[in-house]
């Protein structure tokens, strides 16, 4: 324990400006020992991460935070504003033509298994047996 903590006698602290200054040595000791908490946290975890290199392992990875800060809460939809990607403001795709594409089994890989018809549109084109 550090000299300053056993100089102070609570018994004896009965004034106010001598409890302010102990109070004061007290959160400056505080304050002391909080931050070489942090710095043997930190050394622990470098540690951790040399011996789990050594055993073949990895280490803890290194994530930098996103220096873009962007704002994911519903304020636009709470104050009415509306955003470019929301799905009912899409209009729906119009089909103007289809095209069937017939494909020869000699023209696919030996290893292909066919798996049934399923029907959807792609970039604007609607594929259907």
């Amino acid at each position: 324990m550090p000299e300053v903590l056993k100089s102070i006698i609570p018994e004896k602290l009965t004034e106010i400006k001598e409890l302010q200054n102990a109070l004061t040595l007290v959160l400056n000791l505080l304050e002391k020992v909080l931050q070489e908490n942090a710095e043997l946290k930190q050394k622990v975890q470098q540690l951790q991460d040399e011996l789990s290199k050594l055993k073949g392992g990895n280490a803890r990875p290194d994530i930098k935070a996103s220096k873009k800060s962007r704002d994911i809460s519903s304020k636009g939809q709470e104050q009415g504003i509306k955003r470019d990607n929301q799905e009912g403001d899409k209009e729906p795709v119009v089909i103007d033509k289809e095209i069937k594409v017939d494909i020869q089994p000699s023209d696919l890989p030996p290893d292909a298994i066919f798996k049934g018809y399923k029907e959807y549109t792609w970039a604007g084109y609607s594929d259907r047996p």
